[in-house]
């Protein structure tokens, strides 16, 4: 038996599985108490958030000291809106900090491509009616 979304731990790969919404729009709407405008102020802004540190990793603006912080604070702004997958690649480069530096180096590709995945599901959203 599958674990459920909830329960499994953010590293786990299955975790990031593809069939996984980038964004859950049912847990954000929860979160939210359905208010709609509550919704897209929040979506605005972790889109802003993930551009700012896709601005970051590409300038690599951030030392491998902050990486942990960082990578924990986009943890909790992903797992608050639904993005389950970002939550689990920003729980990859924190767990991965203190590892040989291929594998930090692996765990920020991860990480840049959930970010580019949440920007662009974020932009979809916010263009909706």
């Amino acid at each position: 038996m599958g674990q459920s979304a909830h329960h499994r731990r953010l590293d786990d790969p299955a975790t990031a599985g593809s069939d996984e919404p980038v964004i859950d729009v049912r847990h954000l709407s929860r979160q939210c108490q359905a208010d709609a405008d509550l919704q897209r102020d929040l979506l605005r802004l972790f889109r802003i958030q993930c551009e700012r540190l896709l601005e970051r990793l590409a300038l690599r603006s951030f030392s491998h000291r902050e990486a942990p912080e960082v990578a924990h604070t986009l943890r909790g702004s992903a797992l608050t809106i639904g993005a389950h997958r970002l939550a689990a690649a920003a729980a990859g480069l924190e767990a991965a900090v203190p590892l040989a530096p291929r594998r930090f180096d692996a765990a920020l590709a991860n990480l840049r491509a959930a970010l580019i995945e949440a920007i662009s599901e974020t932009g979809r959203l916010l263009s909706r009616p």
